[in-house]
């Protein structure tokens, strides 16, 4: 990977990632959810990620836990972005990663059931491909 995907501010959170993992979910918060919600949303997502070994990272967890809109590189979400000062920019979404080969049925019916007592901050909870779709 050259150019500005490799000089980005993910960077670092990047080099730490295996090339074989695959994607498994975006979550969207409200553009109007609190800052105790957003870390509630990343406090949420960190327990269930300790007890489940496929998960690999959370992109925009470390701002979720802020009080923070999370945020994830454009380019691990196939959304077209401008190339000017494209190291700068980023989805406002969690995109949680997985191993490959991991049971997505089993890691989705863990997580669901956290998430349902956070729809009301919730906009959407989707795959990456209809994400992207929706966003072309």
């Amino acid at each position: 990977m050259d150019g500005p995907e490799k000089e980005g501010w993910w960077a670092e959170q990047r080099a730490a990632l295996d090339p074989t993992d695959q994607s498994f979910l975006v979550i969207v918060p409200h553009a109007e959810a609190p800052a105790e919600a957003l870390r509630y949303l990343g406090a949420t997502l960190k327990r269930w990620r300790a007890t489940r070994p496929d998960v690999r990272h959370i992109w925009g967890l470390g701002e979720l836990l802020a009080g923070e809109f999370p945020r994830t590189p454009p380019d691990c979400l196939g959304v077209p972005h401008p190339l000017e000062r494209y190291e700068e920019r980023y989805e406002s979404v969690a995109l949680l990663c997985v191993a490959a080969g991991a049971d997505l049925r089993a890691e989705a019916d863990q997580l669901v059931p956290l998430l349902e007592p956070l729809q009301p901050m919730l906009a959407w909870v989707t795959d990456p491909f209809t994400y992207s779709q929706w966003n072309r």
